[in-house]
């Protein structure tokens, strides 16, 4: 006698469960001190671009607006990145 087993496909899952996006759950000083970390080093890049930039016997002026510049694109990139991993 012959026996038809049907094996039943199982569905295979739409993720595996090692790929799912999992969301970091922080409190809230956690995350400002977070976002305080981001302005120190953004801060340490504008210094640094800053000075960079000066050249001597010139007005600070320029440098202090790329200075400010970097600081700026530094915070914004830092800030980005922290939200896309879920962090904030």
């Amino acid at each position: 006698m012959v026996v038809g087993l049907s094996a039943a496909r199982r569905r295979a899952p739409d993720r595996h469960p090692k790929w799912e996006r999992s969301e970091v759950k922080l409190n809230l000083g956690v995350k400002v001190l977070i976002v305080i970390i981001c302005a120190l080093v953004s801060i340490i890049v504008g210094i640094v671009a800053g000075l960079i930039s000066h050249k001597t016997n010139t007005p600070m002026g320029p440098a202090f607006l790329f200075g400010g510049g970097a600081f700026a694109g530094s915070l914004t990139l830092c800030l980005l990145v922290m939200s896309s991993l879920g962090v904030l």
